[in-house]
């Protein structure tokens, strides 16, 4: 996911995962909307996150 143009992983650095807890984030950037939505659709996917029909 990270070779996804635009994308950067943003860690928290939390020793431990819980339900409910971020452990980061990512952002994705680009020159304009449409593409970093595709991207984003892109991730979305590969992570397999509910509700991308709304990216």
């Amino acid at each position: 996911m990270l070779s996804l143009p635009g994308t950067h992983l943003h860690l928290y650095g939390k020793a431990d995962a819980r339900a409910g807890r971020k452990m980061g984030h990512l952002t994705i950037t680009g020159p304009d909307v449409t593409s970093v939505k595709t991207v984003a659709r892109r991730a979305a996917s590969l992570l397999n996150l509910p509700g991308q029909d709304a990216i």
